[in-house]
């Protein structure tokens, strides 16, 4: 009897021990954090002229139901023109509700692409959600991103700024808030 308990016993030792060890292991690897990190950029849109970086590619209503847009913004540390360009903000929209934009806003995805001006340099962030309607700030979710924002995700509040749209420019204010629930190691120099 003794005998055969002893395979067991060993058998049992060892996956106490694996199990310990992956534990550790995975603790180490990313360990639990309840990170927040908020911050404020600003999008610059220019709508007309020859450094137009909003297009229309299909519109198919007077309401404008149906009609597509990409776009290629300026993302910038503040309201005024001649702020801090901190990257790009690019990506497509379009109009789901029959009665246009006023009706239902615009359901966009895009991306915020930080750039050499930012401490984000080389990261990014995916946003997806409903903007233009009637009523700001419009808040739209942040699923997650790359680079320094590796395990984040969160929301952004929005709001257009009508104090510094100036003729084919239109500004918006642009408030993140996200949270990341593991740290990641990261293979360049972030901020946080």
């Amino acid at each position: 009897m003794a005998s055969n308990s002893l395979p067991v016993y060993t058998l049992c030792m060892l996956l106490v021990c694996i199990s310990s060890l992956q534990t550790v292991v995975m603790a180490n690897g990313s360990p639990k954090c309840d990170c927040r990190l908020c911050f404020t950029v600003y999008r610059h849109e220019i709508r007309g002229g020859p450094n137009n970086t909003i297009l229309l590619t299909v519109g198919t209503s007077p309401a404008a139901w149906g009609s597509y847009v990409v776009y290629d913004n300026m993302m910038k540390e503040g309201q005024s023109a001649d702020s801090t360009l901190l990257g790009k903000i690019t990506g497509s929209a379009v109009v789901t509700s029959k009665g246009g934009i006023l009706a239902g806003g615009i359901q966009t995805v895009f991306q915020h692409n930080f750039g050499p001006g930012s401490v984000y340099n080389g990261s990014s962030l995916n946003i997806i959600g409903t903007a233009a309607t009637q009523t700001p700030p419009w808040e739209l979710i942040v699923p997650g991103g790359t680079g320094c924002f590796r395990g984040y995700s969160g929301f952004v509040l929005a709001q257009p700024i009508p104090s510094a749209t100036v003729g084919p420019l239109v500004v918006s204010k642009w408030d993140f808030c996200l949270f990341q629930q593991f740290h990641f190691k990261k293979d360049f120099h972030c901020p946080m």
